[in-house]
């Protein structure tokens, strides 16, 4: 339960599931949208809430219900205006986080779980492709110390029980940068496995709190760039951004902060080796796609894929690469961040607030590159909190996005999320 009423500062980390009060708001107009579609502003909380990532689903097919983040609180006497979001995390600093849980149009919200985060890089939920499965980091309850990945299984959407994964206690102060993944179902072992990294070190344990192996605690992944390139020790090497592969769990992506390429790595090869796949100026942030055989994303230009693997998750020996659509070229904005539908066969895609102010969403056919604008975005900038989030829901049938220009709010204020639909044939 929480303390100081159902938003006040939580006593507990486990939460019971309260009210969440929050409004629609049709704003179609504000974000200039396409002649037949309709944006509305699904939340309204004053400390904001957003959706985890751009590349991490929000959408529990099974219970027809959004998971997103929330900031629940902030420290007594402190209030939005007097304490500017974190650069990292987009949050204010020392805010308590939540996870919320709502209907598709954004009724029925309910606080599910509120937590301390275990670093500002970690104030997110992970949750697996098939929603059954949500993962983060927090601190333990005292008097524990350190931090540990925790978890929930979404079921009916309105109440959860959080367990506990791993028993590292780790120091925030010994920890840098933080990054998670979400969990991939591994059919062998019929569990799922999960992924985070601390400092130079990438970590895998299954939902039960075993390694691969069969060990108790987590296992580290075999990640080899680092022998086969020693002077790339001179840089940071702790990671940028690592993702399990949704359909093969054995397949890990991953780009340190200090060694500008994107890798890839079959984990459980009886000889693990990196694979280079491509230099970051091509994608900072790349994603996996639905089937698992590409990496995907963009950076200033166009969309890029790169065949990376095979029908049975297998690294491939040779990587093809294609682009898509024409976004930066012949004038037009370049992409930032893109999220593929569950089938595989269009593109969301954000384009650049620096080439085109606020930028705007598109959905595009991935076969022919053919896009069709939806609305303007209407974010202010690159940090966490204003990049736009994206996810489709409803069986394909709409998308999310979260932006940090809320329609009545000032720039100062925190990110909302806003329903995108009905989505135009491409």
């Amino acid at each position: 339960m929480c303390a100081g009423g159902a938003l006040g500062v939580p006593a507990a980390v486990r939460a019971a599931s309260v009210d969440y009060p929050q409004r629609s708001t049709v704003v179609a107009r504000s974000f200039q949208a396409a002649s037949g579609v309709q944006v509305t502003q699904i939340t309204d909380f004053r400390f904001g809430n957003q959706l985890s990532y751009y590349d991490i689903p929000c959408y529990a097919p099974s219970i027809e219900r959004l998971v997103y983040n929330t900031v629940v609180s902030v420290p007594p006497g402190k209030s939005p205006k007097k304490n500017k979001p974190n650069k990292d995390s987009g949050y204010l600093n020392g805010a308590v986080w939540g996870v919320v849980s709502c209907r598709l149009d954004g009724s029925d919200p309910r606080l599910l779980v509120t937590r301390l985060p275990a670093t500002s890089s970690t104030v997110r939920i992970d949750m697996s492709q098939d929603g059954k499965l949500v993962t983060y980091t927090r601190f333990n309850d005292a008097p524990d110390s350190g931090w540990d990945l925790y978890g929930f299984r979404p079921g009916v959407g309105r109440q959860v029980e959080e367990f506990r994964i791993t028993q590292l206690r780790t120091l925030a102060e010994s920890t840098n940068r933080v990054k998670t993944s979400p969990a991939a179902w591994d059919a062998r072992a019929a569990k799922y496995l999960c992924s985070f990294s601390i400092d130079d070190t990438v970590w895998l344990v299954y939902d039960d709190g075993k390694g691969p192996g069969g060990n108790r605690g987590p296992t580290s992944a075999p990640l080899t760039d680092l022998a086969d390139f020693p002077e790339r020790r001179q840089s940071e090497t702790s990671f940028h951004r690592i993702r399990l592969n949704p359909a093969f769990a054995n397949l890990l992506y991953y780009r340190r902060n200090g060694v500008r390429d994107n890798w890839a790595v079959d984990l459980f090869a009886p000889a693990p080796k990196s694979r280079r796949i491509t230099d970051y100026q091509a994608s900072i942030h790349a994603t996996w796609t639905p089937d698992g055989r590409i990496l995907a994303g963009s950076m200033k230009g166009p969309w890029m894929e790169w065949t990376v693997a095979d029908s049975d998750g297998r690294l491939l020996s040779q990587i093809a690469s294609r682009g898509m659509g024409s976004f930066g070229r012949n004038g037009r904005p370049g992409i930032f961040y893109g999220c593929y539908s569950n089938d595989g066969q269009r593109l969301a895609v954000a384009t650049r607030y620096d080439q085109e102010p606020g930028g705007s969403l598109w959905l595009m056919n991935r076969e022919t590159g053919k896009a069709a604008y939806l609305c303007k975005t209407r974010y202010f900038g690159p940090v966490v909190a204003g990049q736009p989030r994206l996810g489709f829901i409803d069986h394909d049938r709409a998308i999310v996005f979260s932006s940090d220009n809320s329609v009545g709010r000032s720039a100062s204020q925190p990110p909302q999320i806003f329903l995108v639909r009905p989505l135009p044939q491409v």
